[in-house]
């Protein structure tokens, strides 16, 4: 990750795979200033992509298609882990996910995607000492992997939440044995199997 640290922008990189489409990287791409392609972002836009959307809007605007992206009545899961930046584990996660795919190709409407989110110390480092995250002593950059799933029927809810829970823990498992694994899990990614507090450490569990 770039340092110094520009707190303006984000960028978050999906491995993706729909049913009927194949599969796709996707770079999500955001600035919170109305900046036309800030300088930041520019070595990525310089590669040449199959469809942009990227455009100075509002939180409203994105939203709202973003909803139209995501159709009601699907099925849903998702999962985290979260492992300090290291160009290894990112390699490994691409091809656990990539593996992964032979095992759900076939389920109707299944859309497949692990997402990885950068969390510098320049973000998770900010009032530390007041929050409950269990991350005050990192001053390493880390990632967040979310594992997203969303499908169409109820017949296959056993297996894909068992696919999603074998990759992760498979992605858990390269993250211990390289040396990165890190115990934060973000809450909003949680799945119900995860421990989210309980990685907190005793003195937030308690203060919570």
């Amino acid at each position: 990750m770039a340092e110094p640290y520009d707190k303006s922008a984000s960028l978050i990189t999906s491995f993706c795979f729909a049913a009927g489409r194949g599969s796709a990287l996707v770079n999500h791409l955001e600035y919170t200033k109305p900046v036309e392609n800030p300088p930041v972002s520019r070595e990525i836009t310089a590669v040449p992509s199959a469809y942009s959307s990227m455009r100075i809007a509002t939180l409203g605007e994105i939203a709202k298609e973003n909803v139209a992206a995501s159709p009601s009545g699907c099925r849903q899961l998702q999962a985290t882990i979260t492992y300090e930046c290291n160009a290894a584990i990112v390699h490994d996660t691409y091809n656990r996910w990539s593996v992964s795919v032979e095992a759900i190709g076939e389920v109707p409407g299944i859309v497949w995607s692990m997402s990885l989110e950068p969390l510098p110390p320049a973000i998770h480092a900010r009032n530390c000492s007041q929050n409950s995250l269990g991350i005050l002593e990192s001053s390493k950059p880390l990632l967040v992997a979310l594992m997203t799933a969303s499908w169409s029927h109820e017949a296959d809810d056993r297996h894909v939440n068992g696919e999603v829970r074998k990759l992760m823990e498979q992605v858990q498992g390269d993250a211990q044995r390289v040396g990165v694994a890190h115990d934060f899990i973000y809450l909003n990614y949680a799945a119900p199997w995860q421990d989210v507090a309980g990685r907190y450490g005793v003195d937030s569990v308690k203060r919570l």
